[in-house]
């Protein structure tokens, strides 16, 4: 198909189209109705200038095969679909109602600090059902926990999840900026694969900016934010929000530490802490953070420089060039 999806169109003679829900950077997330079933769903359609991409369409069938694969109350319900009836990449889930977290975020700015160590427990829960069955998240965020109207939660979009039989997917020039840096684990921003531990991490930035009001990271710069977790640690949690006991200060700072052997090594530890906060061994880790170093990227200055810095190599080679010509 040559064009966009448009409201009251029926894909493949069974999904049709019947509200927006929801437009990022690459897909749009469109209510449907399953006429196979007469039940509505949600359906994700890349946008029509990235279809052609390849690393995007491994992605989605990465995402849809992933998701499809773990059978979990907490993990968004995705259908499988013979690949040979569909005319355009696309894939349907089930349609949820509710808010996502980022959302509620943004209304509430801090979230009561019970509530916020509930969350992160049950989010433990469905991690640990995912990683025992073989797959990292690798993009939690706000934007991807869908907080439900019945007080059930959903994780959703697996597009950068992996397994362990599952290699890497390099990205492409259209493909590339796919995933949200703020939320990574330092070694991702180094583009590693990274392990369960990177998810560990994840929940431990959402916590501190549900318990903050504000991410461990936050400039707006996503290179920036991204560099500053590899060189340094965010500002202590208590600093911004008194009412954070030293234990779950603790706690936050273990999970977010930027090497990845001093993190939590489970969701399951990190639970059992967030339980059991009489039993947290507080070591003072507020009192040894480290800032960020100075973000400088290569500016018009550097450039020059960088340059100059070359004139003498090229110096160097007609030199010996001509020398060995006579």
């Amino acid at each position: 198909m040559g064009y966009e999806v448009e409201i009251g169109q029926v894909l493949d003679r069974r999904f049709k189209i019947t509200g927006l829900l929801s437009q990022g950077g690459m897909a749009t997330v469109f209510r449907a109705l399953d006429l196979a079933t007469l039940g509505e769903v949600a359906v994700k359609v890349p946008l029509m200038r990235y279809e052609s991409d390849p690393t995007l369409f491994r992605q989605f069938q990465r995402e849809e095969s992933i998701a499809a694969s773990l059978n979990h109350p907490s993990v968004i319900r995705t259908l499988k679909l013979d690949d040979s009836v569909r005319t355009r990449p696309y894939i349907v889930t089930e349609l949820l109602d509710g808010k996502t977290l980022d959302t509620l975020l943004l209304e509430r700015k801090t979230i009561d600090l019970p509530f916020a160590v509930n969350l992160i427990c049950r989010l433990c829960d469905v991690l640990t059902y995912i990683h025992n069955n073989g797959v990292v998240h690798r993009d939690l965020k706000p934007g991807n926990i869908m907080c439900c109207a019945d007080a059930t939660l959903r994780i959703l979009d697996f597009g950068l999840a992996i397994t362990p039989t599952q290699k890497q997917i390099a990205p492409s020039g259209l493909a590339g900026g796919m995933g949200t840096l703020v939320y990574m684990a330092p070694e991702q921003a180094r583009g590693k694969r990274g392990d369960a531990r990177v998810d560990v991490y994840a929940l431990g930035s959402i916590l501190y900016e549900m318990t903050t009001g504000q991410r461990p990271f936050p400039m707006e710069d996503q290179e920036e934010a991204a560099m500053a977790r590899v060189t340094g640690d965010p500002v202590a949690p208590s600093t911004l929000n008194k009412e954070i006991k030293p234990e779950l200060e603790e706690i936050i700072l273990r999970a977010i530490a930027r090497d990845p052997n001093q993190r939590y090594p489970n969701c399951e530890t990190l639970k059992h802490d967030l339980e059991s906060p009489h039993l947290v061994h507080v070591t003072g880790l507020a009192t040894r953070l480290t800032p960020p170093r100075p973000y400088r990227p290569l500016t018009r200055l550097g450039i020059k420089w960088l340059a100059l810095a070359t004139i003498p190599l090229f110096a160097f080679g007609l030199l010996y060039f001509f020398g060995h010509r006579h």
